[in-house]
Protein backbone atom coordinates (compact mmCIF):
# COMPACT_ATOMS: atom_id res chain seq x y z
CA UNK A 1 0.00 0.00 0.00
CA UNK A 2 1.57 3.68 -0.51
CA UNK A 3 2.26 6.13 1.90
CA UNK A 4 -0.27 8.28 1.15
CA UNK A 5 -3.49 5.63 0.73
CA UNK A 6 -2.17 4.08 4.21
CA UNK A 7 -1.78 7.71 5.86
CA UNK A 8 -5.21 8.81 4.85
CA UNK A 9 -6.35 5.93 7.09
CA UNK A 10 -5.13 7.05 10.09
CA UNK A 11 -6.80 9.28 12.78
CA UNK A 12 -6.03 13.66 12.89
CA UNK A 13 -3.74 13.37 15.34
CA UNK A 14 -1.48 11.10 13.50
CA UNK A 15 -1.91 13.29 10.42
CA UNK A 16 -0.73 15.96 12.26
CA UNK A 17 2.19 14.28 13.64
CA UNK A 18 3.18 12.91 10.35
CA UNK A 19 2.79 16.30 8.53
CA UNK A 20 5.33 17.80 11.25
CA UNK A 21 7.72 15.06 11.25
CA UNK A 22 8.32 15.20 7.47
CA UNK A 23 7.46 18.77 7.19
CA UNK A 24 4.73 19.26 5.42
CA UNK A 25 5.41 16.00 2.89
CA UNK A 26 8.78 17.54 2.18
CA UNK A 27 10.82 14.40 3.63
CA UNK A 28 8.69 12.45 1.33
CA UNK A 29 11.24 13.39 -1.43
CA UNK A 30 12.89 10.53 -2.80
CA UNK A 31 16.27 11.94 -2.50
CA UNK A 32 18.18 13.66 0.32
CA UNK A 33 15.48 14.20 2.55
CA UNK A 34 17.57 15.79 4.53
CA UNK A 35 19.20 18.25 2.43
CA UNK A 36 15.05 19.18 1.33
CA UNK A 37 14.09 19.42 5.05
CA UNK A 38 17.12 22.05 5.92
CA UNK A 39 16.30 24.18 3.13
CA UNK A 40 13.03 24.29 4.10
CA UNK A 41 14.02 25.35 7.48
CA UNK A 42 16.26 27.83 5.44
CA UNK A 43 13.27 29.89 3.84
CA UNK A 44 11.37 29.23 6.62
CA UNK A 45 14.52 31.39 8.36
CA UNK A 46 14.26 33.96 5.44
CA UNK A 47 10.39 34.52 6.51
CA UNK A 48 10.86 34.63 10.58
CA UNK A 49 14.68 35.23 10.59
CA UNK A 50 14.04 39.05 11.47
CA UNK A 51 12.43 38.20 14.64
CA UNK A 52 13.77 38.46 17.70
CA UNK A 53 16.45 36.16 19.02
CA UNK A 54 14.02 35.53 22.11
CA UNK A 55 11.31 34.67 19.43
CA UNK A 56 13.63 32.43 17.56
CA UNK A 57 14.70 29.95 20.51
CA UNK A 58 11.15 29.75 21.90
CA UNK A 59 10.04 28.90 18.02
CA UNK A 60 12.97 26.34 18.29
CA UNK A 61 11.89 25.41 21.84
CA UNK A 62 8.44 24.45 19.97
CA UNK A 63 9.82 22.79 17.15
CA UNK A 64 11.69 20.50 19.69
CA UNK A 65 8.50 20.02 21.35
CA UNK A 66 6.57 19.36 18.16
CA UNK A 67 8.87 17.11 16.41
CA UNK A 68 9.61 14.43 19.63
CA UNK A 69 6.36 13.85 19.63
CA UNK A 70 5.45 13.41 15.90
CA UNK A 71 8.98 11.63 15.93
CA UNK A 72 7.49 9.12 18.17
CA UNK A 73 4.35 8.87 16.80
CA UNK A 74 5.61 8.36 13.39
CA UNK A 75 8.11 6.08 14.63
CA UNK A 76 5.45 3.33 16.83
CA UNK A 77 2.57 4.05 13.37
CA UNK A 78 5.68 2.90 10.93
CA UNK A 79 8.05 0.81 13.01
CA UNK A 80 11.12 2.26 11.45
CA UNK A 81 13.39 3.97 14.68
CA UNK A 82 14.94 6.68 11.95
CA UNK A 83 12.72 6.97 9.45
CA UNK A 84 14.64 9.17 6.77
CA UNK A 85 11.10 10.99 5.88
CA UNK A 86 11.13 12.58 9.46
CA UNK A 87 12.66 15.65 8.81
CA UNK A 88 11.43 18.25 11.45
CA UNK A 89 15.27 17.30 12.98
CA UNK A 90 16.58 18.91 10.18
CA UNK A 91 15.01 22.35 10.32
CA UNK A 92 15.82 22.30 14.03
CA UNK A 93 19.08 22.21 12.96
CA UNK A 94 19.40 24.66 10.64
CA UNK A 95 18.00 27.38 13.13
CA UNK A 96 20.00 26.55 15.31
CA UNK A 97 23.05 26.92 13.33
CA UNK A 98 21.61 30.59 11.93
CA UNK A 99 19.45 31.48 15.02
CA UNK A 100 20.17 35.67 15.64
CA UNK A 101 21.83 35.75 12.60
CA UNK A 102 20.87 37.96 9.53
CA UNK A 103 18.78 36.18 7.55
CA UNK A 104 20.31 37.36 4.56
CA UNK A 105 21.40 35.05 1.33
CA UNK A 106 25.23 34.74 1.91
CA UNK A 107 24.75 33.60 5.54
CA UNK A 108 22.16 31.58 5.13
CA UNK A 109 23.99 29.83 2.31
CA UNK A 110 26.86 29.43 4.53
CA UNK A 111 24.98 28.45 7.60
CA UNK A 112 23.11 25.62 4.99
CA UNK A 113 26.40 24.26 3.91
CA UNK A 114 28.21 24.03 6.88
CA UNK A 115 25.16 22.46 8.73
CA UNK A 116 24.90 19.53 6.06
CA UNK A 117 28.40 18.58 6.55
CA UNK A 118 28.15 18.44 9.71
CA UNK A 119 24.69 16.61 9.74
CA UNK A 120 26.37 14.30 7.38
CA UNK A 121 29.53 13.94 8.71
CA UNK A 122 27.99 13.75 12.92
CA UNK A 123 30.90 14.95 14.76
CA UNK A 124 31.39 13.48 18.53
CA UNK A 125 29.09 13.91 20.54
CA UNK A 126 26.56 14.19 17.55
CA UNK A 127 27.54 10.35 16.59
CA UNK A 128 27.32 8.93 19.94
CA UNK A 129 23.83 10.86 20.43
CA UNK A 130 22.70 8.64 17.31
CA UNK A 131 23.99 5.78 18.29
CA UNK A 132 22.97 5.84 22.19
CA UNK A 133 19.67 7.57 22.76
CA UNK A 134 17.28 5.59 20.34
CA UNK A 135 14.14 6.52 18.70
CA UNK A 136 12.72 10.18 18.55
CA UNK A 137 14.70 11.63 21.30
CA UNK A 138 18.23 9.96 19.24
CA UNK A 139 16.87 11.29 15.58
CA UNK A 140 15.88 15.06 16.95
CA UNK A 141 19.14 15.40 19.35
CA UNK A 142 21.59 14.14 16.94
CA UNK A 143 20.96 17.46 14.57
CA UNK A 144 20.63 19.36 17.91
CA UNK A 145 24.63 18.80 18.65
CA UNK A 146 24.98 19.33 15.09
CA UNK A 147 23.41 22.51 14.82
CA UNK A 148 24.73 23.74 18.03
CA UNK A 149 28.33 23.01 16.43
CA UNK A 150 27.44 24.91 13.70
CA UNK A 151 26.43 27.82 15.26
CA UNK A 152 29.33 28.31 16.99
CA UNK A 153 31.52 27.44 13.75
CA UNK A 154 29.24 30.35 11.96
CA UNK A 155 29.84 32.82 14.29
CA UNK A 156 33.38 32.03 13.93
CA UNK A 157 33.49 32.95 10.71
CA UNK A 158 31.45 35.75 11.34
CA UNK A 159 34.55 37.05 13.42
CA UNK A 160 36.75 36.08 11.37
CA UNK A 161 35.25 38.57 8.12
CA UNK A 162 34.87 41.22 11.39
CA UNK A 163 31.67 41.17 11.06
CA UNK A 164 30.47 40.54 14.98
Amino acid sequence: MRFASWLNELPFFKKLAFGIATVGGAGLTPRAPGTVGSLVGAIVFLWLGRLSWTFQILFILTLVVLGLWASKVMELETGREDDQRIVIDEVIGMWITVCSFPPSLVWLAIGFVVFRFLDVTKPFPANWVEVRWRGARGVIFDDIVSGIYGQVLLRAIYRVYGLF
